[in-house]
């Protein structure tokens, strides 16, 4: 009787230690899971290079622009000359003026001083809002110098 009384001692203790495990566990658990999403301002230039024709002047496509920005309040994007909107020469006796348009901005760009070309109120897409920029050059008055004439552009994107 004393191996059966054993058995069923051990077989007691077994339940309450495995049933009372579980009175000590917690009721519920918590995790909090953050991350962050930076400021996304980007902007894609693809120089097209078409060759200008100073002696005519026309409207070329200059680039393929891509702007990029996930600021739910929107974006700006400004455009400037280093040349002040002419194409430029050293010792050239006369630079070669231009204007520009870009998609969504309305009328002619002169680069005399920096432009706003986007004014955007919300954030694009992921893969960004394309634009196009073309260059017109007037049919001159004047026969420039012979040469390479330049100018920079600078695109700036800013989230508002």
């Amino acid at each position: 009787m004393n191996k059966v009384r054993s058995i069923r001692l051990l077989v007691a203790i077994a339940l309450i230690v495995s049933i009372g495990f579980p009175v000590f566990a917690a009721g519920t658990g918590s995790l909090i899971i953050t991350g962050t999403m930076p400021v996304i301002e980007r902007i894609n230039v693809t120089n097209l290079n078409p060759a200008l024709n100073l002696e005519t002047g026309g409207t070329y496509v200059l680039a393929n622009v891509v702007e990029i920005c996930n600021r739910k309040t929107g974006y700006t994007v400004s455009l400037s000359s280093a040349g002040g909107s002419k194409l430029v020469m050293a010792g050239a006796t006369e630079p070669v003026p231009y204007t520009l348009t870009y998609t969504g901005h309305t009328g002619t760009i002169n680069l005399s001083a920096p432009v706003t070309i986007t004014d955007a109120g919300a954030k694009t897409p992921k893969v960004g809002e394309p634009k196009v920029l073309s260059i017109t050059i007037p049919a001159p008055d004047v026969l420039f110098d012979s040469g390479t004439y330049t100018d920079t552009l600078t695109f700036t994107i800013t989230a508002k």
